[in-house]
């Protein structure tokens, strides 16, 4: 079980890192249940409650990861300026963003500021397929298909991270939000296990930009994407530890594994 920030007031992106927290502990969940089963009972077992429990859970997946990135992403759309998370820019005032009694910007809005407005160039396909299907959840009807929903998440889930390191500067997050993203990273390596087709994609992705650089473990993300230079950062995860960090980190046993 993970844990959540005990405090009542949550910043924007504190918010959208714990909904992408729950979506992901909910799915991982999912699959390590059935591991269980297959280590217990050499076989799944197909009951009317066992399926309605995955059911459930595949579907507050979606919902908490989609919620969550949409959150992440209208954090980049505030640090431009906070008028730009309304749906309509026009009525955008003060009184309201603090209240939080206003209408915001839906998913494809957010994408056309996001290229438009302040130029950013990224790939929203595998986050719009998440988001099809978190609209068939919410409102018409949705029917599992655990393969199918597994990969929409899998990829939903490396798609932010990837948005993250690159447009939100992790490492200037506040205390908090950088203890939330570690936990969020924590998580994304037992991802790597229920898909090593993504893992292989991933590795492939980021390869190409660090060719003849000196590349070690991460100790936030556990990839092999911390570039060593003068100013050490992770192609992955975007964090940046110091000399002294890394050298800390060596010690524990469970960065040496």
């Amino acid at each position: 079980m993970v844990k959540i920030s005990k405090k009542d007031n949550l910043s924007l992106l504190e918010n959208g890192l714990e909904f992408i927290i729950t979506g992901i502990d909910s799915f991982i969940n999912i699959e390590s249940e059935d591991i269980v089963f297959i280590l217990k009972n050499k076989k799944r077992l197909d009951s009317y409650n066992e399926k309605k429990i995955d059911n459930i859970k595949i579907k507050y997946s979606v919902l908490h990861l989609f919620a969550g990135i949409e959150l992440v992403l209208k954090e980049r759309l505030t640090r431009e300026h906070w008028s730009l998370i309304f749906e309509k820019t026009d009525k955008a005032n003060k009184q309201s963003l603090d209240s939080g009694d206003f209408v915001s910007t839906n998913f494809n809005g957010i994408k056309e500021r996001l290229n438009n407005i302040i130029n950013i160039k990224f790939d929203f396909e595998d986050l719009n397929n998440l988001r099809i299907e978190r609209n068939k959840i919410q409102h018409y009807r949705f029917t599992v298909n655990k393969k199918k929903n597994s990969q929409l998440i899998i990829k939903a889930v490396f798609s932010i991270i990837s948005f993250i390191a690159n447009y939100l500067e992790p490492s200037k997050f506040s205390k908090k939000e950088k203890e939330l993203y570690i936990q969020i990273l924590s998580l994304v390596t037992e991802l790597y296990s229920k898909n090593p087709f993504t893992l292989k994609k991933v590795q492939e992705i980021y390869e190409e930009h660090s060719i003849s650089k000196v590349k070690v473990r991460c100790i936030y993300c556990f990839n092999n994407f911390l570039i060593i230079e003068n100013k050490n950062h992770c192609l992955f995860c975007g964090l940046q530890p110091t000399n002294e960090e890394i050298v800390k980190a060596g010690l524990n046993p469970t960065y040496a594994q």
